[in-house]
């Protein structure tokens, strides 16, 4: 298999430098810039520590601890059922489809490219198979999984603030691959049920922002029909996934129709989680977040849209 991986390590590299070579100096030059500011100094004068202070400092409450744990109400029989669930949908086949079908993606902590993924599906779907259904079963995440490696992006021109940047993260992508699994097969399922309001489009499989701006053009068309004017209150929540609390997703996790070893997992999955800022191609140390999940998963608006879920019961139509 090593082997393998280094023809395969030849041959990405080959094609990439094959398009550079046949290229024109104007899309030369372009490339040779990607590579040169790929991990360029994005404008301030700081260290990557400092700005990792930063970003972790929004997703730390320090009265918060940094595990989340589930009181066990689990019986043979659930035990046996998880069992047999974890069996039929992380088989070696499925895990074989699904690392095939991985797409181009920045590696996470582990540094595992997305190709070797998919060119080493065949030989990688079993020993990935295990893996799953192990950390599934045992509620136990890789160290890797729960750290995230974070790029700062400028949100303006010439930042002048730490808050002119916005965190871009990445996980592992077996981490992400997992979380995928997780959240079609359980968690979505779950808040269609209970959660969704009619009112709710982002994070639907069916909905979009084209559906969220015709059900507002009806309703405030139907209340012109009888009214001079409308009035709409827009509100904001500020960084709304970084800040979620979960301990308050945690009880409310538990009121959701979900198996036990799938709450279980969520809360492992959140515990202990850490991240470093990539700056010059210098990784910072390490830093705790506590709150919210700041990072590039799948299974990051399912705890946002869980603790506001009540929000809609609220309103009137």
């Amino acid at each position: 298999m090593s082997e393998k991986i280094n023809c395969l390590i030849k041959e990405q590299a080959g094609r990439r430098f094959d398009k550079v070579n046949k290229a024109s100096a104007s899309k030369f030059w372009k490339e040779i810039k990607k590579f040169r500011s790929s991990n360029a100094d994005p404008g301030l004068n700081i260290s990557g520590e400092v700005i990792n202070t930063y970003f972790a400092g929004v997703s730390f409450d320090p009265l918060a601890g940094e595990s989340f744990h589930l009181d066990s109400c689990e019986n043979e029989h659930d035990g046996a059922e998880a069992n047999c669930s974890l069996s039929q949908m992380l088989n070696i086949i499925s895990t074989e489809r699904r690392l095939k079908l991985i797409k181009n993606s920045a590696p996470g902590p582990d540094q595992i490219p997305a190709w070797v993924l998919r060119a080493c599906s065949v030989e990688l779907a079993e020993p990935v198979s295990e893996l799953f259904k192990a950390s599934l079963h045992y509620d136990i995440i890789p160290n890797l999984w729960h750290h995230a490696v974070v790029t700062p992006v400028p949100k303006v021109p010439k930042p002048t603030s730490l808050t002119d940047y916005r965190p871009i993260s990445v996980t592992s992508l077996l981490s992400r691959t997992i979380e995928s699994i997780i959240v079609k097969r359980y968690l979505q399922p779950a808040l269609l049920r209970s959660a969704y309001s009619s009112s709710q489009f982002a994070f639907c499989p069916t909905g979009s922002a084209e559906s969220a701006l015709i059900v507002l053009f009806h309703k405030v068309s139907l209340l012109l029909e009888t009214n001079s004017y409308v009035r709409c209150l827009l509100v904001d929540f500020s960084k709304a996934f970084d800040i979620v609390d979960r301990h308050i997703l945690a009880s409310k996790l538990t009121l959701l129709q979900l198996p036990y070893f799938v709450i279980a997992w969520v809360l492992a999955f959140l515990s202990y989680r850490t991240q470093s800022v990539v700056l010059n191609g210098e990784l910072s140390t390490p830093s705790s977040v506590n709150c919210g999940g700041r990072s590039r998963i799948c299974l990051r608006p399912c705890p946002f849209l869980n603790s506001n879920r009540r929000f809609g019961t609220c309103l009137p139509d």
